[in-house]
């Protein structure tokens, strides 16, 4: 093992607690997009309003976390002579003994794995609240009249005119 890779191991300490931290962030937000779903399948309004409350209160933290990560981008890539736009886990790997490259790699895998399964979880997300902003658009087109029939043309799009009053106001 030469010196270059013994001074690049030991500034990776700070690296896997990084990313051990955004390992349990990505877990948390997993945690948060499942409580989100359950909530509105349930129409448990409380829980909503706490999901928020939460997010709310973890914002700081994941602002700090966030300074913190590109802190250490900037650093370790100014060491590599490379931009922070540059560098990234597979560059680090090159630069790293083979045992601490072993343990980078199995971490930036788990970290690929869990961002696709948060990916899928967000889109899924998304598409359950479309079809719930679809189905009370067309609930309120036949509860407020105007409207002979809540329908959708053959793309499942709806022609919704924000122009168009929603209650009528005549007396």
């Amino acid at each position: 093992m030469n010196t270059e890779s013994t001074l690049w191991d030991q500034r990776l300490e700070p690296l896997f607690d990084l990313l051990e931290a955004e390992q349990q962030r990505i877990d948390a937000t997993l945690r948060q997009l499942d409580a989100l779903r359950a909530a509105i399948i349930k129409r448990d309004e409380n829980a909503l309003r706490d999901l928020l409350e939460q997010i709310a209160a973890q914002q700081p933290a994941a602002q700090q976390h966030e300074d913190r990560r590109r802190r250490l981008q900037v650093e370790l890539a100014a060491a590599a002579g490379c931009t922070p736009e540059e560098f990234n886990l597979s560059r680090l790997c090159a630069l790293v003994s083979p045992a601490r490259r072993a343990a980078l790699r199995a971490r930036q895998q788990d970290l690929q794995r869990d961002v696709r399964r948060l990916r899928g979880e967000h889109r899924l997300t998304t598409l359950l609240l479309r079809d719930c902003a679809r189905i009370n658009q067309a609930l309120l087109r036949c509860l407020l009249g105007g409207v002979t029939a809540a329908t959708y043309d053959a793309r499942g799009q709806s022609d919704w005119t924000v122009e168009t009053p929603v209650v009528s106001l005549r007396a």
